[in-house]
């Protein structure tokens, strides 16, 4: 019988120094070829104090985990509050286990519980989509507008694949035309 996967949601604010430890130990593992993961536990942008992290845990080993970023995008629609999703990893010693699914999972209950966000958003390789898209994900083709760290605003990079979750099952329809991250990639 094969050990229970645990997953536990920790908000930004709790993270303490030995689990900060931990996170970046797991995506130095689960992404050995990323420089930004070496150091610190997020790519482009700060994690904000409410911000989320969905663990999966086998007994005391941490085996996946997911970032979830709180962000108000801009719309030709208005402003819509999304629940950014980034980091998915899982330990490889973990692979096919579902760690990575079952903090997916968590995120999109957080999500759907949450009325201060009206989507989830995150930014995938072409490798990833089917994953995303069996946990209902889809791929959108709006352009995205990300900040710069020099002050300019540019189009997210090609080949990079944009798909949202719909949390709460039509409230708020997707925005049509151009998006303003407003702010970096997460």
């Amino acid at each position: 019988m094969g050990t229970t996967i645990d997953v536990r949601c920790v908000a930004e604010r709790d993270i303490d120094e030995p689990l900060s430890r931990q996170i970046i130990a797991l995506q130095r593992v689960a992404f050995p070829n990323e420089e930004q993961f070496k150091g610190k536990r997020w790519a482009f942008t700060v994690p904000l104090a409410e911000d989320r992290w969905f663990q999966a845990w086998e007994g005391d080993e941490l085996a996946g985990s997911v970032w979830l970023h709180h962000r108000t995008i801009l719309t030709a629609d208005g402003p819509r509050k999304v629940g950014g999703i980034a980091n998915v990893c899982s330990s490889p010693a973990h692979r096919g286990a579902g760690a990575a699914k079952a903090c997916m999972r968590a995120a999109g209950d957080y999500m759907a519980g949450n009325d201060g966000i009206d989507f989830g958003l995150l930014f995938c390789g072409h490798v990833v989509v089917k994953f995303y898209a069996s946990l209902g994900w889809h791929v959108t083709d709006n352009r995205y507008l990300a900040h710069q760290p020099d002050g300019t605003i540019k189009p997210i990079h090609d080949g990079c694949f944009v798909m949202n979750l719909d949390v709460h099952e039509g409230r708020t329809p997707w925005p049509t035309g151009e998006i303003d991250l407003n702010g970096a990639e997460w």
